[in-house]
């Protein structure tokens, strides 16, 4: 879980430039706010999965425990 955790924040990182490079190639000035708004909206994705995840990653290290016995 923690490895598509991981790969996907590197994916996001990697484009996050690339995606602020194309926009302002082709909108100019107005590519900013289109940028902002989709990192406004990224953040608020991310900040709304976290709880989910975290309790994803707990339960599955306390079921591996669980097993290990």
């Amino acid at each position: 879980m923690l490895d598509y955790l991981t790969a996907g924040i590197a994916f996001w990182m990697t484009l996050f430039g690339v995606q602020e490079w194309l926009l302002e190639l082709r909108l100019g000035y107005l590519g900013r706010y289109w940028f902002l708004a989709i990192s406004a909206t990224l953040l608020l994705s991310f900040l709304l999965s976290a709880p989910i995840t975290i309790t994803l990653i707990i339960k599955f290290a306390v079921e591996s425990i669980h097993l290990d016995r």
